[in-house]
């Protein structure tokens, strides 16, 4: 199925493919940047470089399931999200928590804010919204003025705090 057992800080290189299964994992990027993976997912990384500027062009795409994007404040740095049809640019200091399956993508904006293309251009999303992307066409999200918990908080607050006290 061209999938491998993960080992603890085993590289990440352009083109791979995590699957979580019913573990759970966590990918630190070159600029301390966390994508934080929920079990039963899969996750893509079309695009990782590096530029001669030090600045880094990250892109991940969700396939399936649940992932948290904890991005550091370092301007300059391009982190794109992707899911189903579309792609958003996150901000530096930005932490949201993506939920798929096949017929929507939930965006919870937990820390910072997310420019999103609307019906009337682009707007920024800040702290606690939710939006809700319907896959099967393009229209706007709709926007929740709150963030509904999951499980899979708790581990991902611990970890966004523990892995920022240790960079800083």
């Amino acid at each position: 199925q061209g999938f491998e057992a993960a080992t603890p800080n085993m590289p990440i290189v352009e083109s791979s493919r995590i699957r979580t299964g019913d573990g759970a994992a966590e990918i630190e990027f070159e600029d301390n940047s966390t994508l934080r993976v929920a079990t039963d997912s899969v996750v893509e990384f079309p695009r990782l470089e590096l530029l001669p500027s030090v600045a880094t062009l990250s892109t991940v795409r969700i396939v399936k399931g649940m992932a948290y994007a904890s991005l550091a404040p370092t301007k300059g740095n391009e982190f794109t999200l992707a899911f189903g049809q579309r792609t958003l640019q996150l901000s530096p200091s930005s932490h949201v928590r993506l939920e798929m399956d096949a017929s929507q993508a939930k965006l919870a904006v937990l820390d910072g804010k997310t420019p999103v293309d609307g019906a009337s251009g682009a707007t920024e999303v800040g702290k606690n919204r939710t939006l809700t992307f319907d896959l099967a066409n393009q229209n706007p999200p709709a926007i929740a003025k709150n963030v509904t918990q999951t499980p899979f908080d708790n581990w991902d607050h611990t970890s966004a705090e523990y892995h920022q006290r240790f960079t800083s």
